[in-house]
């Protein structure tokens, strides 16, 4: 039985390194961030409704924050949890995994960034929080999903090439 929630490895034979342990703490900071930010625009939009409605979406948008971390976390302990369209070379399957993994903890960083963008542009048009950096953030932190997809299958392929 695999070992998944010690703080000195990855619950399997992987190395778990400094930057790991790292990205984990980033991402649940990200996490718990996400969760205030929520909270406080709930607080807001309560204040800001005189007619009692309450919106039962920040429940939502907590719950999916939880979730995708939940599974990321899951996942980074677990590289059978990860796909990449590359095939794997059993002679270097544990670096792949490896890369896999780290991947993984990469997501959990970027995640929470487009949650939390995605629920402020959603917010705004009944709040009118200000806009200015919300969809330039979203628009960077969807190109940075894609620049790690695209890096990490590499570098995902070039460790199983050699």
């Amino acid at each position: 039985m695999r070992n998944f929630f010690t703080l000195n490895c990855s619950g399997s034979d992987l190395p778990y390194r400094m930057s790991d342990r790292i990205l984990d703490i980033a991402g649940i900071v990200l996490v718990i961030l996400q969760l205030l930010l929520f909270i406080g625009l709930y607080e807001w939009d309560k204040e800001q409704q005189c007619d009692g409605v309450e919106s039962p979406s920040y429940a939502v948008w907590m719950v999916l924050a939880v979730l995708f971390w939940l599974i990321g976390f899951g996942a980074s302990r677990n590289p059978s949890f990860v796909n990449v369209p590359v095939r794997m070379n059993p002679k270097r399957v544990t670096v792949q995994n490896y890369w896999k993994c780290h991947f993984t903890r990469w997501l959990n960083i970027v995640l929470p960034m487009i949650n939390a963008t995605t629920c402020w542009t959603e917010r705004n048009s009944r709040l009118g929080l200000p806009m200015e950096w919300a969809g330039a953030f979203n628009v960077l932190a969807f190109t940075l999903l894609v620049v790690l997809a695209i890096v990490m299958t590499i570098q995902v392929y070039r460790v199983g090439r050699g």
